[in-house]
């Protein structure tokens, strides 16, 4: 009974653990704008978007919220695949032709987000000043203008982030839980695994029965 007691309190105390110091670490993480929209910043070593990205979001459920956060990203209104650059009050993507954008410029005081159509013959690098939408608010690519992660952490206030890793680990937590439980599940799981991996097993292969 102390050993089976013992395992439990080691459960809640990993899942502790996790839940309040490791829950979004490694994952995608929002920062709000406003009610709707928000930066969404990508783990370090996950830069192949530039790290930056402009995402509608909503409010989870009650059970969510509490097991994986409060709010979780969707796509369906703001979609800014590159958030690349800031001037101003505007954020724009220096990719306005991105086939997957809904979204090309943002304005992160207003929420004003605008749909820039590029003309097919506007080539990924070209001057940003060719397309109307840019050219009005004299939005230009440049280092100066930079959109980084690390201004969007100082300056935003980040949000409780859903994420699908989230979940998979709540499920990892629930099959531990459920061998507690029910510890002669444990061991039935444990034999199949042994006879399975038998060399002197008799093989339960359609074709073998002879």
């Amino acid at each position: 009974m102390k050993i089976y007691i013992g395992l439990w309190l080691i459960l809640i105390a990993l899942y502790a653990v996790f839940h309040f110091g490791f829950r979004t670490d490694g994952s995608t993480q929002l920062y709000r704008i406003n009610d709707k929209i928000a930066f969404e910043t990508r783990p370090d070593d996950d830069q192949s978007l530039g790290g930056v990205t402009i995402r509608g979001y909503r409010q989870t459920n009650s059970i969510i919220s509490f097991a994986c956060g409060a709010c979780s990203a969707h796509y369906s209104e703001v979609d800014m695949p590159q958030a690349n650059y800031i001037k101003g009050d505007w954020i724009y993507s220096g990719f306005p032709q991105h086939e997957t954008a809904k979204t090309d410029l943002v304005n992160w005081r207003t929420g004003e987000a605008v749909d820039v159509d590029a003309p097919a013959d506007f080539k990924f690098g070209d001057d940003l000043s060719k397309l109307a939408a840019y050219r009005e608010r004299d939005l230009k690519a440049g280092e100066e203008y930079k959109l980084t992660q690390y201004f969007v952490k100082a300056n935003f206030q980040p949000l409780s982030t859903f994420t699908t890793r989230c979940v998979w680990i709540h499920i990892a937590f629930a099959i531990l839980a459920l061998f507690l439980i029910f510890p002669p599940l444990f061991f039935w799981v444990m034999e199949v695994i042994t006879r399975a991996n038998d060399p002197n097993e008799p093989s339960n292969y359609y074709g073998n029965d002879n």
